[in-house]
């Protein structure tokens, strides 16, 4: 009597569970929370700055390194990357993603595809084999060169910039310059990370700016 008591309560739970389960799979909510608990062991979902591993005093003594490698090793923390900068600009229109070597084409390819839109490179200096439009900036000690193929925008195509971080703004100012040597039009960069620290928004206040993680400090 006892053992039929304990059955007929597990059948009456397992019912339920069995109805709510049937549910969630109608409305294609069951493969959510399945991903979900596979991609953190059943545990609480991770975000995105959890992906970033941070080394103190790299490569100088007071400099917090934040290392993006961390995130691209992880297929996790890179889908989650590139979901999250796309959230972003999601009411942006654009005509073409832009980004720097390297890993501008590690975030900007991604982004291009999925919104099947052409991706141009910007590199360094004798690194392109057709003839290009270049642009020199001021770094930290010294100077740096970039290029893009003189062929790739158009006159009066919308340019997204996609980086993996802003800084002092340096670099990202002078992919603007280039873009717009070029006829474009630049509607928005977005990046994965952004020290804020080093004030690199300030240097380009008049463009739209888009992060999807930002560091207070340097």
């Amino acid at each position: 009597m006892f053992c039929f008591s304990i059955c007929k309560k597990w059948f009456f739970f397992d019912e339920h569970v069995q109805k709510a389960y049937n549910i969630l799979y109608h409305y294609g909510l069951m493969g959510l929370l399945d991903k979900a608990s596979k991609s953190t062991g059943g545990s609480m979902m991770k975000k995105l700055e959890d992906y970033v591993r941070s080394i103190p005093d790299f490569p100088e003594e007071g400099i917090i390194f934040r290392d993006v490698t961390s995130v691209l090793q992880d297929a996790d923390g890179l889908h989650l990357a590139i979901d999250t900068m796309q959230e972003l600009i999601k009411d942006l229109e654009y005509d073409v993603v832009a980004g720097p070597e390297s890993r501008g084409f590690i975030f900007g390819t991604p982004i291009a595809y999925n919104q099947h839109k052409p991706f141009v490179l910007i590199r360094k200096k004798g690194k392109l084999p057709c003839e290009t439009v270049s642009i020199d900036y001021e770094l930290e000690y010294g100077t740096a060169t970039i290029e893009m193929h003189k062929d790739c925008i158009k006159p009066g195509q919308k340019v997204l910039i996609v980086d993996d971080l802003i800084a002092t703004g340096g670099t990202t100012e002078a992919m603007i310059k280039l873009v717009e040597s070029l006829g474009g039009e630049v509607v928005g960069v977005v990046v994965l990370m952004e020290l804020a620290g080093l004030n690199g928004r300030a240097k380009i206040a008049d463009y739209r700016l888009d992060a999807a993680i930002v560091y207070p400090g340097k």
